[in-house]
C-alpha cells in the first residue's frame, strides 16, 4: 500500500499568492488582444478611407472642359484636392487623423496616404507600453 504524500514545511497558502498573479497576468493578455483588435479595427478604417478617398479623387478630379472637348480623360489638381478634403471630413473618434497626402501619378491615376493615431485602451494603464500608435494606410485609383 503506498503511503500519502506529505506536504513540505511552509507551503501552504502558496496558492493565494499564484491564483491572484495568474488572474493579473491573464487580465494583461486580455488587454494586449483587445488593443490589438482595436488597432485592426482602426488600420481597417484608414484603409477603407484612403481607398474612398482615392475613388472621390478620380471620380470628381476630372477635368470637364477637356473631357467634353474630346481630348480625353485628365485630373484637374484643384478638383482632386477639394475631392479629397471633403473625403478626410471624418467623424469616427477613434482614429485622429494627422495628414494626408495626394500624389497625382498619371492624367488618370492617383495614390492617397492617411495617417492618423489610435490611443490604447488597456495597455496604456501599463508600464512600457505606449500610450499612442501611429498607423498609416494608402490606396490608388484610375479613372477609366
Amino acid at each position: 500500500m503506498a503511503e500519502p504524500q506529505r506536504r513540505a514545511r511552509g507551503s501552504t497558502g502558496s496558492v493565494l499568492l499564484l491564483v491572484p498573479a495568474g488572474i493579473l497576468v491573464l487580465l494583461a493578455l486580455a488587454g494586449m488582444a483587445f488593443d490589438q483588435a482595436h488597432l485592426h479595427q482602426a488600420k481597417h478604417q484608414l484603409i477603407t478611407l484612403a481607398e474612398s478617398a482615392a475613388n472621390d479623387a478620380v471620380t470628381y478630379g476630372v477635368n470637364q472642359d477637356i473631357l467634353r472637348a474630346g481630348h480625353g480623360m485628365s485630373l484637374d489638381p484643384d478638383r482632386v484636392q477639394t475631392a479629397v478634403a471633403q473625403a478626410m471630413n471624418w467623424p469616427d473618434g477613434s482614429v485622429a487623423l494627422t495628414a494626408w497626402h495626394i500624389d497625382i501619378i498619371s492624367n488618370t491615376q492617383v495614390h492617397v496616404t492617411v495617417t492618423g493615431t489610435v490611443r490604447a485602451v488597456f495597455l496604456r494603464a501599463l508600464p512600457g507600453f505606449g500610450d499612442l500608435t501611429t498607423i498609416t494606410a494608402s490606396a490608388d485609383a484610375v479613372a477609366r
